[in-house]
């Protein structure tokens, strides 16, 4: 409960740093002296003095967009204001384009994390501290503690905590150091490559001081949930792998009980990407179990994958992929295959896109998506799955499937498209083909404003098109 409190309150954290400093433009109070812009804090504090005792031009812009020069209080035309570097109380960088234009992202430079480091008024050791921006936030909210090291990965510090201040004896000699992040395991997340060390100095560590993220190639099973985490690529020899056939110990992974055995959960896993050779199958055998379950994770990507239960005659009652409260998954050329309930069970989950895959022969229903948004099928095939619904969609936003193919599949107890709580037009089916499918209807009365069709066809279907709404065929 703690850590989804926790993935709650960094999200409304990102939320208010996007509201708060990703204009298209150059915020307001901005003030520009020469090239370089600077915020009326920073220039209470001293911050470019420098550059006003050069004499040169002062503008400042208004609420209102104007820009106003400082000297003889008159509007002038943004087209006089030069391509602008601007850094902001947490070091970031941001260029913007001459005359008040947009962000320069190629030339532009986040700043995750703010290291500090004094000597201890006592005179012995130093006191230390490393926190993270509301940037590095959004790219690392499972980071708990942090460790220096030197270039061949000895340790310089004891594992100290993020966030707080550390005492630590005797000085660090070394000018330059590197550092381990982890999570609150204390499990190595991801490294920080050499930073020069400067006492009495904030120093900002950018996107570009992260290390790459480990590239893992595994070919079995205990391979595969061993190197399961954050920030790697994970890469798959052909094969089938059972994800409960190893038993993992680590923050990021544990084990709910199910009528029948085990399944796997995964937490707070932030761009881990698990990618297979031809041939690759992912799989759980309890048939309550759903195959693989994610909990506030972030950036997760599965490609060339087939995941489901043991093949064979049975039948289930757990599903393929869940998610709760994640967001930015993408699945791509992969199979969910039943007896799973449905392919997917999605829930408080944000950007997923789903892009030439398969959804079959699951024994519930295709997928249920609830409060959730920006959901996107393309290119994807439903075919075969059976037999209570086909998608429930509930309370959620702008949900698209595009060019996609359902066929043969049946939902003897509820509409094909069925759900509540979503707004007029909040889903969208375009250029899709509909194929041999038996249900109650096509759309539930109740959701029809909800859904909009555009240049889709039907075809030998037990229900009858009539504007947005369908009746099963006598």
């Amino acid at each position: 409960m703690k850590l989804k409190k926790r993935f709650i309150t960094v999200l409304l954290l990102m939320v208010f740093f996007m509201e708060t400093i990703a204009f298209a433009d150059i915020p307001a109070f901005t003030v520009v002296i020469g090239d370089k812009g600077y915020s009326l804090e920073q220039l209470h504090k001293g911050i470019g003095s420098a550059e006003i005792k050069k004499g040169q031009p002062i503008y400042i812009k208004s609420t209102q967009g104007k820009w106003i020069d400082t000297k003889s209080g008159k509007e002038v035309d943004k087209n006089i204001i030069p391509q602008v570097t601007y850094f902001d109380e947490y070091g970031n960088k941001v260029v913007y384009e001459k005359h008040d234009g947009d962000i320069i992202k190629e030339v532009s430079e986040k700043m995750y994390f703010e290291l500090f480091i004094t000597k201890n008024k006592s005179g012995l050791g130093q006191v230390i501290s490393l926190n993270m921006t509301p940037e590095g936030y959004s790219e690392y909210f499972n980071v708990n503690y942090f460790q220096l090291v030197d270039k061949e990965n000895k340790n310089i510090t004891e594992i100290l905590e993020l966030g707080k201040v550390n005492y630590i004896y005797p000085d660090i000699e070394a000018k330059k150091v590197s550092i381990n992040l982890y999570d609150f395991s204390k499990e190595k997340i991801v490294g920080i490559k050499e930073v020069t060390i400067k006492e009495d100095e904030k120093i900002f560590i950018s996107e570009n001081k992260i290390a790459e993220n480990e590239v893992i190639t595994v070919s079995s099973s205990e391979e595969l949930v061993a190197a399961l985490g954050s920030h790697r690529t994970i890469r798959l020899k052909k094969g089938k792998y059972d994800l409960l056939n190893y038993d993992k110990k680590g923050s990021c992974v544990r084990y709910g009980q199910v009528f029948d055995g085990l399944e796997i959960i995964f937490s707070n896993i932030v761009d881990m990407t698990l990618e297979g050779e031809e041939g690759v199958e992912l799989y759980v055998d309890p048939r309550y179990a759903n195959v693989m379950n994610f909990n506030s994770c972030s950036r997760i990507n599965f490609k060339n994958l087939t995941i489901g239960h043991t093949r064979g005659k049975g039948y289930c009652t757990g599903g393929v992929l869940k998610f709760d409260y994640c967001e930015k998954i993408n699945i791509e050329n992969c199979v969910l295959y039943g007896c799973g309930t449905e392919g997917l069970t999605i829930t408080g989950t944000n950007d997923i896109f789903v892009k030439d895959s398969i959804i079959e022969e699951c024994s519930y229903g295709i997928m249920t998506i609830d409060n959730s948004s920006n959901i996107s099928f393309e290119n994807s095939i439903f075919r075969n799955n059976k037999e209570f619904h086909g998608a429930i969609i509930n309370t959620c936003n702008n949900v698209k499937f595009n060019e996609c193919i359902f066929e043969n599949n049946e939902a003897k107890f509820d509409e094909f498209i069925s759900g509540y709580g979503a707004a007029e037009g909040a889903v969208t089916i375009e250029n899709c083909t509909f194929t041999k499918n038996d249900s109650k209807a096509f759309i539930d009365e109740n959701y029809k404003k909800c859904v909009v069709l555009k240049n889709n066809k039907f075809e030998k279907n037990s229900f009858e098109i009539e504007g947005t709404v369908t009746t099963r065929k006598k």
